[in-house]
C-alpha cells in the first residue's frame, strides 16, 4: 500500500481498477493473519513505520540510479550499513550477547536466504516489474511464513488464516491477469 501511495504522490504513477481492487483484497487477507491476542499499539506503530521505510527502499530502487548497480554489490553495501547500524545500536543499548554455535549457524543461514537471496530476488523483481507490482506480489510472503510455521514450528492453521491465504491468492491472480492484459495491449499497439 505504501509503495503504491509513494509512487502515486511523488511519481504520478496510476493504478488501474484491477490493481486497486487487488491491493484492497490483499490488505484484507493480510489483516486475517493477525491474531487477536497479538494486537499491540506499539507493535502496530513499529510495523507501520517499518512498512513505510521498506516502501521507500523499494521505490528508491525503482526510481534511482541504484537500480543500475550490480545486485550483489548493492546488497553488500546494504549489509555493511545494516551491520554498522546494529553495532551502534548494540553498543548504545549494551545488548550484545554471546550465542551458541547453533545460534551463529542459524544466523548465517538467515543472512544467506533472507538478506542475500531474498534481497537480490526482490531487487530483480523491482527491476522487471516496478516497485508497485513487486510490492503487491510480495503479499505472497505471509503465505510462505504460515506454511513454514506449520511445518517447522508446529503452529496451528485456523479458518481465519485459510481465509487470509485465499484472499491473498485471489489478489495475486487478479493482479497477474491485469498485468497480462496490459502487456497484451502494449504488444498490439
Amino acid at each position: 500500500m505504501f509503495v503504491c501511495l509513494i509512487n502515486f504522490v511523488f511519481y504520478h504513477q496510476k493504478l488501474n481498477k484491477q490493481q486497486i481492487f487487488s491491493l484492497f483484497v490483499a490488505m484484507i487477507g493480510i489483516a486475517c493473519f493477525a491474531e487477536n491476542k497479538s494486537i499491540s499499539i506499539i507493535g502496530f506503530a513499529l510495523a507501520t513505520i517499518s512498512g513505510v521505510f521498506y516502501a521507500y527502499y523499494m521505490v528508491g530502487m525503482d526510481h534511482s540510479s541504484v537500480r543500475e548497480l550490480n545486485l550483489f554489490v548493492f546488497n553488500f553495501y546494504i549489509s555493511i550499513i545494516n551491520f554498522l547500524g546494529v553495532l551502534v545500536l548494540g553498543l548504545f543499548t549494551h545488548s550484545f550477547s554471546i550465542m551458541s554455535m547453533k545460534g551463529y549457524l542459524l544466523s548465517l543461514l538467515i543472512a544467506i536466504f533472507v538478506a542475500l537471496i531474498g534481497g537480490v530476488l526482490i531487487q530483480k523483481g523491482i527491476y522487471y516489474l516496478g516497485a508497485s507490482l513487486t510490492a503487491i506480489l510480495s503479499t505472497l510472503e505471509p503465505i510462505t511464513s504460515i506454511i513454514v510455521g506449520i511445518i517447522f514450528l508446529n503452529e496451528g492453521l485456523t479458518i481465519q488464516k485459510i481465509i487470509g491465504c485465499s484472499l491473498v491468492l485471489v489478489s495475486t491472480v487478479i493482479l497477474t491477469k491485469s498485468q497480462n492484459k496490459e502487456n497484451e495491449q502494449k504488444i498490439t499497439i
